[in-house]
């Protein structure tokens, strides 16, 4: 079996949120762990899927899209500030966004092939919300520590640029392999990505670090 070099990152940032649980709960944000743990397990699954005898692993990304995205929504929810009324319509549209995935699961592009138009909604949901929690830690009126020292603000700077990059990447995904662009070796798809990661979960890593007191 292998393990590849960014995913230790996946697996640090796990850890980070195990052992301090306890201040991701005073912010509301525990359900990091049950997401990482499914990005720990299906990167692992993912990457050594010729060890099960799959032919394939993109079943397996298609699982984690379906069964990660409610959780990534629900700390959406918490981290932004909303209202009675604005968290009817998040709800509303997060169920909508949820319906859109699983009609491309079931009906467009399947079980058996990459779901590349889920995985670009979800990026652009992730860019949009990321924005707006960014937006409203900016303009907080009772802020009394640097923006530098907020939790949310390094998650979510993590995402957006993750987001940002994995938009970029699947978009130009056909263009890359057709004419075979590669860095030291490597497809541009796979040199990009690992790098991502481990900005994103490195992020994620030191945003859980500051949780030491409940959000102002």
């Amino acid at each position: 079996m292998t393990i590849l070099w960014f995913q230790y990152f996946q697996l640090l940032s796990l850890i980070t949120a195990i052992i301090f649980h306890k201040r991701l709960s005073n912010y509301n944000i525990i359900a990091f762990i049950p997401l990482l743990l499914i990005v720990v397990i299906i990167e692992f699954a993912g990457v050594n899927f010729r060890y099960f005898d799959w032919s394939d692993n993109y079943f397996i990304y298609n699982i984690y899209l379906l069964s990660s995205t409610p959780i990534v929504l629900y700390l959406y929810k918490q981290m932004l500030a909303l209202d009675s009324k604005t968290k009817i319509v998040f709800i509303a549209i997060s169920i909508f966004i949820m319906t859109l995935i699983v009609i491309n699961y079931l009906f467009l592009q399947g079980t058996k092939q990459l779901n590349t138009h889920s995985i670009i909604l979800i990026e652009i949901m992730n860019i949009i919300l990321s924005c707006f929690v960014l937006v409203q830690l900016v303009f907080k009126d009772d802020i009394e520590r640097s923006l530098f020292n907020e939790p949310y603000f390094w998650i979510n700077v993590g995402s957006l640029f993750f987001s940002l990059g994995t938009l970029v990447v699947m978009g130009l995904q056909q263009y890359i392999r057709a004419n075979h662009i590669q860095l030291n070796k490597v497809s541009a798809y796979f040199f990009i990505m690992p790098f991502l990661n481990v900005i994103l979960y490195s992020s994620w890593s030191y945003g859980f670090i500051l949780c030491k007191r409940k959000p102002l």
